[in-house]
Order: C-alpha cells, then structure tokens, then sequence
C-alpha cells in the first residue's frame, strides 16, 4: 500500500554542482504525518540520490507548511551543508489593497 512519496527532479547543474536535485513535493498519508516516517524518506532520497551523482551532489529541500518547516530546522538542519530561511507576504492582485483605516 502506498502511503507517500517524495519526489525530485534535476535543476541546471553547474560546475560545483555537477548533478543537483529539487525535492519539490512529498506527500504522506495524514494518519502517519507525525511519526517521522517523512524524515526517513527524506533521507533515503537524500541517500539514493548520494549513490547515483555522488556524495557532493547538491541536494535542494523547501518548506512551506509550518510543521514541515520546523521539521526541515530540527531533523534536517543538522546535516545541511547549509539552511536560508525566506518569508514572503502577499494579497490576491483582484482584491483591494488595505488602506490606513482597515485591520
């Protein structure tokens, strides 16, 4: 039964990264969210992807969600070469900006 998965695809590589991949979705089971079991494949991504580029390719990891965010500063931070945090704000462009008056 499949429960998760995490995919990558390769990006422009460069010469001090020769092979580098995006891991740009996950997904996994809600019931098991919790249980670490998205840290493991992660990491056996991470691993797989080690055996076939080598140790130094460039692996690219992003969050959004707030758990997964505070996933990738505990379990993944640690082994990162290393961690950018980038915080982005922004409102639908056909919505009325908020002026001086409004919450």
């Amino acid at each position: 039964m499949l429960v998760g998965w995490v995919a990558a695809a390769p990006i422009p590589p460069s010469a001090a990264n020769p092979a580098p991949q995006l891991y740009y979705v996950s997904y996994l089971d809600e019931a098991l969210q919790r249980n670490g079991i998205m840290v493991a494949a992660y990491l056996c991504a991470f691993e797989r992807q080690a055996a076939a580029y080598g140790a130094d390719s460039l692996a690219l990891y992003g969050a959004v969600e707030p758990a997964m965010t505070a996933v990738t500063r505990r379990r993944f931070a640690p082994l990162a070469r290393w961690v950018d945090e980038i915080r982005i704000s922004g409102r639908r462009l056909d919505s009325p900006p908020a002026g001086p008056d409004t919450d």
